[in-house]
């Protein structure tokens, strides 16, 4: 099968249990022995939605129609992600409190947000990298350094000067926690109007009392997580985990709402939602703004799919052009020069910059 093939299905596997259409062509392709299950397990797992595709089969009464193995494989993946789930969530709670003792009252973002309010019935089926918590902008460095106070160790070394002009502070990790946490201090890298002051009126509390964003500003950060702050857009991606959170989403919220939430994201925003209507293909769900840069987008997308260097190509090609501001500023540079004669994270970020252009 094309990749376009497989995504084609993947979609249509996710969707079973809203559309009889789809749930009617799955079951005459699997009965026809029309599904190359090596692509749709290779592709399904390089984009995270592997145990969807388990749950959803299961929930269809569908996997007696699938080889034995596969199911024990999927069963197994299913397994593994739901307990590591179950501990991700009480890790939340620690964090939570942890900050909380300080007066931080962290909103968490993306995966584990939506564990949290129940957007996935089922805790096994969403899989998640690391926690990812936005904290009051003044108190961003503060919040770190608690979670280091805690156990937490820093995965990039020594440098925290990190927080002070990017989106989210270094990594960290507990020796006794799965997840990694991220401290962020907005939600865009390049954006001054994400910061938590800005985003604190659209979240919602869950019923065990966590904050996560509302439903139209987590389609907002489902599309633009991707397609902006991993350059997706630029090189024409899918992000299936992330279709399938906006499609659960859309359950509940209009998709085309989030477009103009701020406007110099709205073609990123109706970009994601045009690829992501097309390839779920529900009717009256994944709206978007009908415009001929969206539609010229999507088609330039689908005459590339089958051709993943030119996508990693094209993301590679941005990332250099795209430089962080805070390094190509002469003011700002002037600042943290100054800085790195009193301060040893700006002094160790200088030096890494120094030795990198030497490298050249």
């Amino acid at each position: 099968m094309t990749k376009h093939e497989t995504i084609s299905i993947i979609c249509k596997i996710l969707t079973l249990g809203t559309s009889n259409s789809h749930k009617n062509t799955i079951t005459s392709l699997i009965k026809n022995s029309n599904i190359n299950w090596d692509d749709i397990v290779k592709i399904s797992t390089q984009y995270y939605v592997f145990p969807s595709l388990y749950t959803n089969l299961r929930s269809a009464n569908m996997l007696s129609l699938l080889p034995d193995d596969l199911v024990a494989f999927m069963e197994h993946i299913y397994s593994l992600n739901a307990e590591r789930n179950k501990t991700i969530l009480t890790q939340c709670h620690e964090i939570n409190q942890v900050l909380n003792q300080h007066h931080i009252f962290p909103i968490f973002l993306k995966g584990t947000g939506y564990l949290l309010s129940n957007l996935y019935t089922d805790i096994g089926e969403r899989m998640i990298g690391d926690i990812d918590i936005l904290v009051p902008k003044k108190r961003a460095l503060e919040a770190w350094k608690i979670m280091i106070q805690n156990g937490y160790i820093n995965l990039e070394g020594e440098n925290t000067v990190l927080l002070t002009f990017s989106k989210h502070g270094p990594r960290q990790a507990h020796p006794n926690k799965i997840a990694a946490l991220e401290v962020h201090r907005k939600l865009l890298r390049n954006s001054t109007n994400t910061f938590y002051e800005n985003t604190i009126g659209h979240t919602v509390k869950t019923e065990s009392g966590l904050l996560v964003l509302n439903h139209q500003y987590q389609i907002w950060l489902s599309a633009l997580s991707n397609y902006l702050e991993d350059f997706g857009y630029y090189g024409q991606t899918t992000p299936l985990r992330n279709f399938y959170d906006t499609y659960l989403l859309s359950h509940t919220e209009e998709t085309k709402n989030s477009i103009s939430l701020i406007k110099k994201y709205s073609k990123y925003v109706n970009s994601y939602l045009i690829t992501c209507n097309y390839f779920f293909n529900i009717p009256n769900k994944l709206t978007y703004n009908n415009s001929i840069e969206a539609t010229t987008y999507l088609t330039s997308l689908l005459k590339d799919i089958e051709n993943p260097k030119l996508q990693a190509d094209k993301i590679a090609t941005t990332k250099q052009r795209i430089k962080p501001k805070y390094w190509k500023t002469p003011l700002n540079k002037a600042i943290i020069l100054c800085k790195a004669f009193y301060s040893k994270p700006y002094y160790n970020h200088v030096i890494k910059k120094i030795k990198e252009k030497l490298t050249l």
